[in-house]
């Protein structure tokens, strides 16, 4: 079992519904939650899946390979992005106006079992 958090910023109720299946939603938008790595990934692709235009997301969970201690991926578009230097996740701040934030830099399309998803169809709807 891992430990989770997700920030949603103007999510849909049906994102919000989804997260609240799997979490506690300790604050508006705020979404803690202690399931396999397996699922956090699945549950992480229902947002990716679902995910408007004018919302934002971020999943923050533990991680062994980073220095820091945790791993950080973004959705959306904002005034920050992710970059990976050396190990370390960064934030860098972009001009005001925004350009895409959607840095998932720890987001591999090769992950294990990603063979089996089909990338059309929310996997709560398999």
């Amino acid at each position: 079992m891992t430990f989770w958090v997700i920030d949603l910023e103007n999510g849909s109720p049906r994102v919000r519904g989804a997260l609240s299946r799997w979490a506690v939603e300790v604050r508006a938008g705020l979404y803690v939650g202690t399931t396999s790595a397996k699922t956090r990934d699945a549950i992480w692709k229902v947002v990716r899946f679902e995910i408007e235009r004018d919302c934002r997301a971020v999943l923050l969970y533990p991680s062994a390979q980073r220095a820091m201690g945790f791993e950080a991926r973004t959705l959306g578009y904002g005034r920050r992005e992710l970059l990976d230097f050396d190990g370390l996740q960064l934030a860098r701040f972009l001009p005001a106006g925004g350009l895409p934030a959607a840095s998932n830099v720890t987001e591999d399309d090769d992950e294990p079992g990603d063979e089996e998803l089909d990338e059309d169809t929310p996997p709560h709807k398999r």
